[in-house]
């Protein structure tokens, strides 16, 4: 009993404490709860989730770390309210962003979605310093984030101990005693602890007198055993590791590949932690050493920092900007800079580390000069340049004919950049590039993502061509035949649900991709063994233990697919399914989009380049 009431008490005062944080914590747990377990079939059809509950949900999830901010600084007298105060305003706050974000996730693009990744990872950085801001004593500033540090690995630790044992017990109960407990409430148990438990056991180590810190002179030794005797060896491999590259690019005079990025990234990250974990020892006469990688580590970053930004800009160079681009190029300027403070100022100010990292953030996650808004300015003029060099005209009325002297690699850029806006929702950029308008073209308006980029490339002359592949040369010119492509995509207004009965599985949507001669071959492992596909000479391929059917994708056509003047056609499911047998399956062929190219618009005969679809199987007795 006398457990139970400390238990009690203790979360009743983090209760008191931290009212709106925990009430953050609650949102943001139904709401993902309410995802998880949600009915998204409404009289057969597919319905979406509600999208004001999702986005609640969001920025309840943004709320714990902000509000816990505005408390800890309210608390320290940095702001002159009270806390609870302090974490109103925080609701407040939230409350406005929340309808500054759009109202239904046709709108999300990527643009809200890097938006409120960096706006958290600011507000999570936000944490490590906010009680400190005014009132920097960097001994206190370190054993506070050294005790969060400890608290959050704890935290961990218990939540998934407490999930697998609470886990064990449920399947215990399902198979002894036959109890139906549905797959929905393993995620519901797992929100329930990583949201509430998590955040209230978080909340409730934190001490009420965060200047307690300030006079605090114990130094965990596992810390200084784990960055002297882990992470400083890992740091030390890969910094022979990338200087032994730099000076192989050097001899060799070669560019150095897009991915060594990540590995100065990954380098300079564990690095810093060993800096920022070995911090308080290095005044102590026995760790001179410690000094000397304190000393000699920025030094060093700076020549690998010169790599990253040759790597990077080589390929923005070629390709131009992207999101991923964006921001190792900033992780870069920000690295040079942290790294120019040390040598020069000679200072171990380490909240300047933490404190810059979070505007940098915040910083790029709005306005002309953030990713998005920098990629698809990029990508925008890209194109312009290529439709400008290749003397790319826009075209009103469907015109069959492939434009003239098109090269493969060009025709392969171009498809690119309008799958780079596609897949973000934002084909809409390009509307005054294709001169779209709603008055002539309002039809258009109506059509999804996919559909407009097709007619897009329609208006140029330019089939859709997949990225560089070693089988061909990119500097080949597209043929100027009369070749025209059909693009059948299945018709998803409404989204059905799909009817399983009579099969045993369901495999999500693949893409399929001819590629001359061979064709791609994908495979996955049903039932202990290897179901392969591929896509090669008209033929739809399926290999199951040395056992083949295949779907004669000519005679599909014939059956069930019928071409109009528009080179994309959007058809019912039964046009787009199909059935064969193999000797130890039943197979059920869903096809989402299929793109066929023909020698001309009167041509029968047409040769398949691309297939997306879904599988249904059934296993033969």
């Amino acid at each position: 009993m006398k457990f139970l009431t400390q238990l009690s008490d203790t979360a009743s005062a983090t209760l008191l404490r931290f009212p709106f944080v925990l009430l953050s914590a609650v949102v943001a747990t139904a709401a993902a709860i309410y995802a998880t377990t949600v009915d998204r079939a409404i009289n057969g059809v597919y319905a979406e989730p509600n999208f004001l509950i999702i986005k609640a949900g969001l920025l309840a999830g943004l709320g714990i770390s902000l509000l816990l901010s505005l408390a800890l600084m309210a608390e320290r007298r940095i702001i002159a309210i009270k806390s609870w105060q302090a974490q109103l305003i925080g609701v407040l706050i939230l409350s406005v962003y929340f309808f500054a974000l759009p109202s239904s996730s046709g709108y999300f693009s990527m643009y809200w979605v890097i938006q409120l990744t960096m706006v958290a990872l600011a507000s999570h950085l936000l944490v490590s310093f906010a009680p400190f801001l005014g009132k920097m004593n960097l001994n206190g500033f370190w054993h506070y984030n050294e005790h969060f540090f400890i608290i959050i690995l704890t935290t961990l630790l218990y939540s998934y101990v407490l999930y697998g044992g609470l886990v064990l017990a449920m399947v215990s109960l399902k198979f002894l005693f036959k109890i139906d407990i549905a797959w929905q409430n393993f995620w519901c148990l797992f929100w329930l602890l990583q949201g509430v438990f998590n955040t209230w056991f978080f909340l409730s180590k934190i001490p009420a007198d965060i200047g307690d810190f300030n006079t605090q002179d114990s130094y965990p030794k596992g810390l200084k055993v784990f960055s002297q005797y882990v992470l400083l060896p890992l740091v030390i491999i890969y910094l022979f590791i990338l200087y032994a590259y730099g000076f192989k690019i050097i001899a060799t005079w070669s560019l150095p590949v897009g991915w060594v990025s990540y590995m100065v990234l990954g380098f300079s990250v564990a690095g810093m932690l060993s800096f920022l974990l070995l911090y308080p020892f290095k005044n102590s006469s026995e760790n001179g050493w410690i000094q000397q990688f304190n000393r000699w580590f920025y030094v060093i970053i700076v020549p690998l920092v010169g790599l990253l930004f040759v790597a990077v800009g080589y390929r923005i160079r070629a390709y131009g900007v992207t999101e991923n681009r964006y921001f190792v190029v900033l992780l870069a300027i920000w690295l040079l800079g942290i790294a120019l403070y040390f040598i020069f100022f000679k200072r171990d100010n380490i909240s300047v580390i933490p404190i810059s990292l979070c505007v940098v953030a915040l910083l790029s996650s709005f306005g002309f000069w953030g990713a998005s808004s920098v990629s698809a300015a990029s990508q925008k003029n890209r194109l312009i340049r290529l439709f400008s060099d290749n003397q790319i005209n826009i075209i009103s009325d469907s015109v069959s004919v492939i434009n003239p002297n098109l090269k493969r690699k060009t025709a392969a850029e171009i498809t690119s950049i309008l799958d780079f806006f596609a897949s973000r929702n934002e084909l809409r950029k390009l509307h005054d590039v294709f001169e779209i308008s709603p008055q002539k073209d309002s039809l258009f308006f109506t059509l999804s993502e996919r559909e407009k980029e097709t007619k897009l490339l329609e208006r140029v002359r330019v089939p859709y061509t997949y990225w560089r592949n070693p089988s061909y040369d990119e500097n080949d010119t597209l043929p100027v035949s009369n070749e025209y492509v059909y693009t059948f995509t299945l018709n998803q207004s409404p989204i059905e649900i799909i009817e399983t009965s009579g099969y045993d599985f369901i495999m999500p949507y693949w893409t399929c991709q001819l590629v001359p001669p061979e064709g791609v071959l994908q495979s996955f492992i049903f039932r202990g063994k290897k179901l392969s596909t591929k896509l090669c000479d008209n033929k739809l391929s399926f290999s199951l233990d040395g056992k083949k059917a295949e779907l004669d994708m000519q005679t599909f056509y014939n059956s069930q697919l019928k071409p109009t003047q528009e080179q994309s056609s959007a058809m019912p499911a039964e046009n787009m399914t199909a059935i064969i047998s193999h000797p130890d399956l039943e197979i059920k062929i869903l096809f989402k989009q299929i793109i066929i190219q023909f020698l001309d618009r009167k041509s029968e005969v047409g040769k398949v380049q691309y297939a997306e679809f879904q599988l249904l199987l059934k296993e033969k007795k």
